[in-house]
């Protein structure tokens, strides 16, 4: 028998002091695992203010298409589109100012697509 490997078996039961010994050692090691993981997702941080603006600029493309085919701009007033594009040139700002490109990208994308509409609606 290996010095690793803790008898659970003695000839009148089972040695609940070792299987208390065995579970405490591996719930420290899952512990340890799960800070390890949630170390590893602040490093990743970046990674997932990617992700949020990806996902959030494809959740406008079917907008954008139907804007294209319709020219129909209707659902957005020029008061929310102007407030759009300020509120989205103040991240831009806020990520240069906190050197957070995150925020830099985002506001600029989603410039971007209010821009698009606002072109629309004043040509359309």
């Amino acid at each position: 028998m290996s010095s690793n490997s803790i008898p659970l078996n003695k000839k009148k039961g089972v040695n609940t002091e070792n299987f208390a010994i065995l579970v405490e050692e591996n719930l420290s090691k899952e512990i340890e695992k799960d800070i390890k993981n949630l170390v590893s997702l602040k490093k990743n941080k970046n990674l997932i203010g990617k992700l949020a603006i990806i996902t959030g600029i494809i959740s406008f493309f079917p907008i954008m298409y139907r804007i294209w085919l319709t020219k129909n701009t209707t659902n957005f007033t020029y008061k929310n589109l102007g407030l759009a594009l300020f509120s989205n040139a103040l991240w831009m700002y806020y990520g240069v100012l906190g050197n957070t490109s995150a925020n830099l990208w985002s506001g600029i994308l989603y410039f971007g697509i209010y821009g698009y509409i606002l072109f629309f609606k004043v040509f359309f």
